[in-house]
């Protein structure tokens, strides 16, 4: 739902940043959790980078782990979070 009520925005940067993957907050900025952070990140990629990190965890910054899902089209997920 938050993806169709804001698509406007989202198209409209999306415009603006002909260069690779466009990257927007997801949500609340950071969730703390009991076991440490968990962060969402709205993706745009029409290049084929992103959807082939679909389902797969990895290393990330900062000893955190990362994992990616596709959710509309050209639009992902990826989730940062700590172990």
């Amino acid at each position: 739902m938050h993806l169709l009520t804001l698509y406007p925005y989202y198209r409209q940067k999306i415009a603006e940043s002909p260069e690779g993957p466009v990257r927007f907050p997801w949500g609340d900025a950071a969730a703390w959790v009991t076991d440490g952070i968990h962060l969402r990140i709205l993706i745009h990629d029409e290049s084929g980078t992103t959807r082939a990190a679909v389902g797969i965890e990895s290393p990330g910054p900062d000893g955190l782990w990362v994992s990616t899902h596709h959710l509309l089209g050209n639009f992902f997920i990826e989730e940062v979070y700590s172990r």
